[in-house]
């Protein structure tokens, strides 16, 4: 059996095309937790709905604690020996989970990943994936993970054998929590496969404010990848030169999200702080490849150039503003003609 775990709050929008793409899988063997996590709109009655109309759906009502605590909650009670993850505004192809339980059983993997598109509301856009099936071994599954965008943080595009989370949950924060937790995941695998096929799609939703307002929650993200240095140096010592500066890229990441939400003003002490983070990982003892390597000598160029960073940062939040609002204008208006 394969337990689908949905944390639900306050999605009463997108919620029926999310659970109606569950319940219409070709793989019928599931059973589908729906964990309200303390939704004030009509997404607990739509839970409770699908409940009756559906034996293998079951909900749990829980006091608002953040996607991560949910999830966790899903992971408590699951009893599928196989287990995925849906955000609740998304939708997923009808024969995903046949396809991906079929791959799993003929690739013996205990890790199955499939393509995936992003929905604006506009069309869909395929993201970057493999050009064939692919199969990894534990350590080319973490270097694939490391240095190459067609293997991301994200759970929902992924099936698991429950043993994979027996002694691992999310942190209970309330953003990034998937790229804290997906490389342990990782690396308890043994086995995995990449259909290559895109069957998860992932909904942004129109003036989201994703892009648009910069959260505090983010900054969790720099710990988090200063955890996945130390892991890696412990755990894949050969792997180390990828993850040597990802902190500091992740301090440049967040430096460009304030900037390129015009949002400076409001944070600017977290600004300050997040250079200066970046000036002491720069500072740090590195091998001469990693000092003569693309990367280090663009993070160097940030630090010394801030005037031309800010500008391109001010630039590429004018360029969204535009480009959202021109997607709204044609959802709201166009599409419907």
């Amino acid at each position: 059996m394969l337990s689908v775990i949905v944390p639900i709050y306050n999605t009463e929008k997108y919620l029926r095309k999310c659970l109606d793409s569950i319940r219409q899988q070709t793989y019928t063997d599931l059973e589908v937790l729906l964990i309200d996590d303390g939704s004030t709109d009509s997404s607990s009655l739509i839970c409770d709905e699908y409940c009756i109309i559906d034996s293998r759906f079951k909900c749990y009502h829980i006091k608002n604690g953040g996607q991560g605590k949910a999830r966790n909650y899903g992971l408590d009670k699951c009893k599928g020996e196989w287990i995925a993850f849906v955000d609740s505004d998304d939708w997923i192809k009808r024969d995903m989970y046949e396809s991906m339980m079929s791959s799993a059983i003929l690739y013996t993997a205990d890790i199955v990943i499939c393509g995936w598109y992003r929905d604006h509301g506009v069309k869909l856009i395929k993201q970057k994936s493999v050009t064939d099936i692919k199969i990894y071994d534990n350590s080319t599954l973490m270097y694939e993970y490391l240095n190459t965008p067609v293997i991301t943080s994200s759970v929902w595009n992924k099936i698991y054998h429950c043993t994979l989370w027996e002694n691992l949950r999310f942190p209970v924060i309330t953003s990034r929590e998937d790229m804290a937790i997906i490389y342990k995941v990782f690396a308890n695998s043994k086995r995995a496969v990449h259909i290559k096929d895109e069957k998860y799609i992932q909904f942004v939703r129109p003036g989201s404010t994703e892009r648009s307002i910069f959260s505090t929650s983010k900054l969790y993200s720099l710990q988090a990848n200063r955890e996945l240095r130390n892991f890696i140096i412990e755990n894949y010592p050969k792997l180390q030169d990828i993850v040597t500066l990802k902190p500091a890229k992740c301090c440049v990441s967040l430096m460009g999200e304030i900037i390129s939400t015009f949002s400076i003003k409001e944070n600017k002490t977290i600004y300050t702080e997040l250079y200066q983070e970046l000036k002491i990982e720069l500072n740090s003892v590195f091998s001469p490849k990693i000092k003569n390597s693309k990367d280090y000598k663009a993070l160097v160029y940030i630090v010394n150039n801030q005037y031309v960073f800010r500008n391109k940062m001010y630039l590429i939040g004018c360029k969204n503003i535009i480009i959202d609002c021109l997607k709204i204008i044609y959802i709201k208006y166009l599409k419907r003609g």
